[in-house]
């Protein structure tokens, strides 16, 4: 018989009416009111007084509120308490049910499960002056059901872990946070229903039917080691197949989502020639007989990704060993989470077969109890592998959305952008994860020396000038080469093509032929760039340059020569910051100068010239 983890507080009524003792949680302050309902031949009248208080299940101590009912609900059975003066009490507020014609089989509380009993209910008694509720069995079940709470939560997963791009964990709330394919979920530590409890009295009264991808459900597990039953039945084939959906009894959108995916159960096989093929997700069972035994299972990973093994039953006498390999003969895959000795986790750097090894770490142990270990390997959200160098590099929009994984460790993701203009690329790493400083940076197609960050000290921003039509690659990797993880990076591009359409056009030899009236638009990009226009005239004449726009952060210096290599010519309105005026002495060509001030500015902003000759 499992007892009731909530020892009911006692509700002692003035005159014959509810004479008897009820116990609750309850977050009691003056003036709240508090809803009985009483079936059976109690009768309680307005006028009538109650106490709620807390049992000694309360870490906090002892608290008791008063009040007195102030109506009753004819022909349902229900009555309505107002609380007055008394202590404020850690609980939330509670609907108790009782059947006064056989001892209570039903406890509900309202919009909270926290009276909810995981069994039957026995020793309840209805008579004056009698406990409403008497113990049942030995030791202290409500510490233990505590304890296997905290253990449950320590190693539990979402099942969304299941689909590719997912790596979410419990909080000891039972919330869910971490990486899905379209962004991070990140939530508050406490929700705000919690009130003064724990989270392990949190989570077994609003969350019994929280579902683990390698685990029991919380139930599942809590009723097991309470009865000091296994826990294979959670994961045996039969619960597999058979048993429906769990949805999470909450309405955060950061809780776990109603699932069929569960670790399937693979067996080792009947002889060493034999391995198993292994899901995505599987719960592997097996003996380490006789002495020196070795298993073998073989998975087929359709993609490259993180396969993770967790022990969750060692027989006795036996720690057990894993390892990965490649098929059929590679080296062993080194273990990325060395701290975790109850299990490993391996990066698979391509789709292909590979092989897990369990025996045990030495040769000289045994055992006929089985081991488990389950398995689960997450696909990277990466979809542009195998590009690890610049031939292997794929093809990307310049502007759009770049989702990888730098995985395995020291991974290196190259990417190539073919532009039809110069421009400038902004490049913001718009999503990291926790365990990877991401790098990114640009130079150009195949082998040319990167091009320099115009970001200044925007840490998550690159921002280069691309000088010329043509193929740029951009990079992707850690800040060191000892960085890995599963969980996704996200970069968001940006290209914004230069309005100049005179480039290439930076010395005389390419300047530009143009008319002497009219408009010019061009940019100072890439830094220290200079624009040459040419100029032919029939005759002497006066030249006239305006400034009609100028970008910000960009001086312009702009001067007029002899082509193609004469003397600078005298400015003759040297007051007008706008505007410069010429004398062209002589038919010929002429170069018209458009530079910066200084060699620092550039700008993918234009500037706009309007030239005349009166």
């Amino acid at each position: 018989m499992i007892r009731l983890l909530v020892v009911l507080a006692a509700v002692a009524c003035a005159g014959n009416a509810l004479a008897a003792e009820i116990t609750a949680w309850v977050d009691a302050v003056s003036g709240q009111k508090v809803t009985m309902i009483v079936e059976g031949p109690l009768d309680p009248s307005p006028g009538d007084r109650f106490e709620i208080r807390t049992s000694g299940f309360s870490r906090a101590g002892v608290f008791r509120s008063h009040g007195v009912i102030t109506d009753v609900d004819p022909g349902t059975a229900r009555a309505h308490g107002e609380l007055g003066d008394g202590q404020q009490t850690p609980w939330v507020g509670l609907e108790v049910m009782i059947d006064s014609a056989s001892p209570v089989t039903r406890i509900t509380a309202a919009n909270d499960p926290w009276l909810s009993a995981i069994g039957d209910i026995e020793g309840l008694s209805l008579a004056a002056g009698e406990p409403f509720y008497r113990e049942t069995g030995t030791g202290n079940d409500s510490e233990r059901t505590l304890a296997l709470v905290r253990e449950w939560i320590a190693v539990a997963e979402p099942p969304r872990n299941a689909e590719p791009g997912y790596q979410l964990t419990y909080t000891r709330w039972a919330q869910v946070q971490g990486i899905t394919p379209t962004g991070r979920i990140t939530v508050n530590a406490k929700p705000d229903d919690a009130g003064g409890a724990s989270y392990d009295e949190y989570l077994w009264s609003r969350h019994r039917e929280l579902d683990s991808l390698n685990h029991c459900t919380l139930r599942e597990y809590v009723e097991a080691r309470l009865a000091s039953r296994g826990i294979e039945h959670c994961r045996s084939d039969a619960s597999l197949t058979s048993r429906p959906p769990t949805a999470t009894p909450s309405s955060d959108s950061a809780s776990p989502q109603p699932h069929s995916r569960q670790p399937v159960a693979v067996r080792e096989g009947v002889d060493d020639d034999a391995r198993p093929s292994l899901t995505a997700h599987a719960a592997i069972t097996g003996t380490i007989e006789p002495r020196a035994d070795r298993d073998e299972f073989v998975f087929d990973a359709p993609h490259h990704g993180e396969w993770r093994f967790s022990v969750v039953e060692s027989p006795p006498g036996v720690t057990l060993k894993l390892g990965v390999y490649p098929a059929p003969a590679g080296n062993w895959l080194p273990d990325v989470d060395s701290r975790d000795d109850l299990g490993i986790v391996v990066d698979l750097a391509a789709p292909g077969a590979y092989i897990v090894r369990v025996s045990g770490a030495n040769g000289g142990m045994s055992s006929a109890s089985a081991y488990r270990v389950v398995a689960r390997f997450v696909a990277s959200a990466d979809v542009f592998e195998p590009n690890n160098d610049t031939e292997s590099a794929r093809v990307v929009e310049g502007s759009g959305e770049i989702v990888g994984t730098i995985l395995p460790r020291a991974d290196r993701d190259h990417y190539v952008f073919e532009s039809e203009r110069h421009g400038q690329w902004d490049v913001h790493v718009a999503e990291r994860p926790d365990e990877v400083d991401v790098r990114v940076g640009v130079y150009p197609y195949p082998n040319g020396n990167w091009l320099p960050d115009m970001a200044g000290d925007e840490a998550d921003r690159l921002v280069v000038d691309l000088p010329a039509p043509g193929k740029y690659v951009l990079r992707a990797t850690g800040a060191n080469g000892g960085m890995r993880s599963i969980g996704r990076y996200r970069l968001e591009t940006t290209f914004t093509p230069s309005a100049d359409v005179f480039e290439p056009n930076n010395d005389t030899e390419s300047a530009r032929v143009v008319e002497g009236s009219g408009e010019i638009v061009g940019t100072i990009l890439p830094r220290a760039d200079r624009d040459r226009y040419r100029i032919a005239t029939t005759g002497a004449t006066i030249l006239q340059v305006q400034t009609v726009d100028s970008p910000p952060g960009v001086d312009l210096n702009i001067g007029v020569f002899r082509a193609p290599n004469g003397n600078w010519l005298r400015d003759e309105a040297p007051d007008r910051d706008d505007l410069l005026v010429v004398r062209l002495s002589e038919a010929g060509e002429w170069i018209l100068n458009v530079a910066g001030r200084n060699g620092g500015m550039r700008s993918v902003l234009p500037y706009r010239l309007r030239l005349s000759t009166p």
